[in-house]
């Protein structure tokens, strides 16, 4: 049988880590925490972690040891259960408790013979002693390894060679964004790219040399391009002093970097301490082997401030255009409509035009053909040739983007194409007349009837397209 005794663990001993925006950094002892808060290089606002908290904390709370911190991972200590100790006895009277004198009896007495040997002497054991030799020599190894150490100590500072490609002034701004963070700081990346975008390095405070292996994918509406791409490669590069140097890319869509942001998934393997100075100074511990994130970077020579800027502007740009040609759209389907509807209407007076001259009285009919036929050359003919040639212009001004509406339909064709049909029927229908030299009433019923037909079937045609016109406006 036992008992649970609840224990709280030792934070100081614990491997807390930092949530960032983009990852999480660690993992750090409490008093790298406390180091980091003091270099303003953390808030007591940001948030850490560790293995078996439910969730984060705030790290001021953590630094204050505030009473209401959440607990953290707890140890059970077995202790054995004791049994129950036996009743005191009753207490009794003095005199009770003194038994009665027992009688001397001569028989229990012997007498001890003067004549015995003397008692062996004891041998008293010698204990070792420890050599001076040995233990001077441990102190001097001890003073050796301390001296050591403090040697060590001399080197404790962040400094990477400048590449090629790499400019003086992205080496400048790579030196001022990272320090020395130990000897034991584990792999955490940031991005860099040339001003050409030939080549990305990946630097880290860490002092590992590991085999990397990263792909990049691009973020919509996140690369600094007018329309939306989608570029997508792998590379791979080796960690060392500080930096891995990607150079070589194997695209799997688009064919060059585009600046902007991506999704990086990327993976270390086989680390070990890169420098003697770093081996040496890790001598009693082993790096990470393997390491693997999923982060996005920012691929812009700049830099991060000024590639916002830049997307800012472009946003705006877009969103204007996308504006515009909203209001492009619909100028473009309404004057489709009308180009539509204008013709259904110069049908109709064409139509009307040619029964009136046909209701008249024959006897007057080749008096005034001629009249007739250049008035409709003049009102309508002159018309309809203008009516096309504008319709090519009005399609010139349309962009690209405006004409993909039209769903593999060719409108400008079917505005030409009707227009030129109702001219063709008109023309037809005066050579008919022409025909007729003394015609009576029966044959002019006749070609007003024909007539009649062949303008119904323009106006179904002008008519279906109109309807079609409204189905493809539809978003």
């Amino acid at each position: 049988m036992s008992n649970s005794n609840t224990i709280w663990s030792d934070k100081d001993t614990a491997r807390w880590f930092v949530i960032q925006l983009h990852g999480h950094e660690g993992p750090y002892s409490l008093k790298e925490l406390h180091s980091l808060f003091a270099k303003r290089q953390l808030s007591g606002n940001s948030t850490v972690w560790c293995e078996g908290l439910e969730s984060s904390i705030v790290l001021m709370d953590l630094l204050r040891n505030k009473a209401d911190m959440p607990p953290l991972p707890l140890v059970e200590e077995k202790i054995d259960v004791l049994p129950d100790l036996p009743p005191e006895p009753e207490e009794e009277d003095e005199e009770d408790d003194v038994p009665p004198p027992l009688p001397l009896q001569e028989s229990f007495v012997q007498e001890i013979p003067e004549d015995l040997p003397p008692e062996p002497p004891v041998e008293k054991k010698n204990k070792k002693k420890i050599p001076v030799g040995v233990i001077g020599t441990f102190l001097l190894i001890l003073m050796g390894f301390l001296f050591l150490f403090q040697w060590i100590k001399t080197f404790e500072e962040f400094k990477i060679s400048r590449h090629p490609k790499m400019s003086g002034e992205l080496h400048d701004r790579i030196m001022k964004s990272f320090e020395f963070e130990g000897w034991k700081k584990e792999i955490f990346f940031r991005e860099f790219v040339a001003n050409d975008l030939s080549r990305i390095w990946l630097v880290t405070s860490g002092f590992q040399t590991c085999q990397v292996e990263a792909q990049f994918i691009s973020i919509k509406e996140k690369l600094l391009v007018k329309d939306d791409v989608m570029v997508q490669f792998t590379t791979k590069g080796v960690l060392k002093d500080h930096v891995v140097e990607f150079s070589k890319f194997d695209f799997l869509s688009g064919y060059k970097i585009i600046p902007g942001m991506y999704e990086m998934d990327i993976k270390a393997y086989g680390c070990q301490w890169g420098s003697w100075k770093s081996k040496v100074a890790n001598m009693f511990s082993t790096p990470q082997e393997s390491y693997q994130a999923r982060m996005r970077v920012i691929l812009y020579s700049k830099g991060p401030a000024e590639y916002q800027k830049i997307l800012d502007l472009l946003l705006q740009k877009k969103q204007k255009e996308a504006q515009k040609l909203l209001v492009g759209q619909e100028n473009f389907w309404t004057e489709i409509q009308q180009k539509f509807q204008t013709l259904d209407a110069i049908t109709s007076q064409i139509e009307t035009f040619f029964s009136d001259f046909l209701d008249q009285d024959p006897k007057f009919f080749a008096k005034n053909l001629k009249t007739a036929t250049d008035l409709y050359t003049k009102k309508y003919g002159h018309s309809l040739t203008r009516f096309v040639v504008s319709n090519e212009e009005d399609f010139k001004r349309y962009s690209m983007d405006i004409l993909k509406l039209q769903n593999g339909k060719n409108y400008e064709e079917s505005i030409r194409l009707m227009t030129k049909n109702i001219g063709f029927e008109s023309m037809k229908i005066i050579e008919e007349i022409q025909s007729l030299k003394k015609p009576s009433r029966t044959d002019l019923n006749k070609i007003k009837e024909k007539t009649k037909k062949v303008f119904l079937g323009l106006h179904e045609g002008l008519s279906r397209k109109i309807l079609q016109v409204s189905e493809d406006r539809q978003p």
